[in-house]
Order: structure tokens, then sequence, then C-alpha cells
């Protein structure tokens, strides 16, 4: 079983900008993350998706950032996004082009995530993205123990996930999956 902690993320660390304090926090996943599909699971952390997508992309990695963060607040900047596609509001998925990745907002809150997360539309829109991408950042904000923290074992390749002061029993779900494949690192930890 490769399982690691990777590093130690302040809490703050959350949007689109990448800090000098926050660059030597997320260089290590970079190293990581040599999987496709990449689920990100932050329960009280903040969302560095975007910095790691930016590090990738700087790399020469054709990185999307997808956020699946059905619980927190959003901007009206964020709609459509990826709820509007998958309500079958929009035809395509709303891909905003940047710089050094591409993202797809979430477009708005909902209380069915693991539901989403589980939908054969869900999967369909990954493998599109899958033949498009180096890299595909899924990122979640659950708690470890939720349903959408499973909901991502299901689909991930590889998982990043931040952890606070969570108990160790709390992290054996996840421990199982990445034991799965034992021979292949598919699990490290960020603490905040």
């Amino acid at each position: 079983l490769q399982c690691s902690v990777s590093g130690e993320l302040p809490s703050s660390c959350e949007g689109h900008s990448i800090e000098a304090i926050h660059l030597e926090s997320i260089r290590p996943l970079t190293l990581f993350a040599n999987k496709q599909i990449i689920g990100l699971v932050s329960g009280q952390g903040g969302n560095y998706s975007y910095c790691l997508a930016e590090l990738l992309g700087r790399a020469g990695h054709k990185v999307v950032a997808v956020q699946a963060d059905f619980h927190s607040l959003f901007s009206k900047e964020d709609q459509p996004g990826l709820l509007q596609f998958l309500e079958a509001k929009q035809v395509h998925c709303p891909i905003r082009k940047g710089q050094w990745y591409d993202r797809v907002a979430t477009g708005g809150n909902h209380s069915f995530g693991t539901e989403i997360l589980l939908s054969g539309k869900f999967r369909e829109l990954l493998k599109d993205l899958r033949s498009r991408y180096d890299k595909i950042l899924v990122f979640v904000r659950a708690p470890i123990r939720a349903t959408e923290t499973q909901a991502v074992c299901s689909w991930s390749e590889q998982m990043i996930v931040t952890v606070a002061e969570e108990p160790v029993d709390q992290l054996a779900p996840l421990i199982t999956w990445a034991a799965a494949s034992p021979s292949e690192a598919r699990l490290t930890f960020m603490m905040t």
C-alpha cells in the first residue's frame, strides 16, 4: 500500500491565485499527480484545485479543473456550470478557457451531490474530458466519511484528500480504496 502525506496546507489556500506561501505546499502534489482523473476531497481545507491545475499546466500538461462542490457559496459568474449541464439545461459542458488550465464551475448548490457524482451523465462527461485533457482534477468539498467522498472513489484513479484532525478510523475507507492497487500510489493526504 502506497499512502503518503504530501504536505501541510493553510486552510486559507482558496481561489484562483497562487501565493508564494502556498507554492511549496502544493508543488509536491504535482509529483504525485501522475494519473489522468484525480479526485480532490477537501473537508475543512481550502480549494487548492486551481493552484494545482496552474502548476500542472505550467509543467506542460493540458488540464481541466472541474468544481463539484455543491455545498459552498457560489457566484452568478459560476453559472452556467456543471450543475446546469448535468441537469440538461446546457447542451455542452461550459468549459471556461484559461492560460494554464481550463475550468468548469459548479454552477450552484444541490442536495444530491452524491447522486450527481455517481450519475451516468457525470461519468460520460469524465469520458469526454479524458479524450481532451491530460489531467482532470475534480474538486469536492465533503467530510471524509461522507458518501460524496465514496462517490469520488468510484471513478478516481488517484485521490488527494485534505484532512485536519480526523481520527484514523475515519480514513479507513480511503485506505481500503487505495489498497485495491497496492503497487500504485493512489492516495495522498494534505494536512491543514
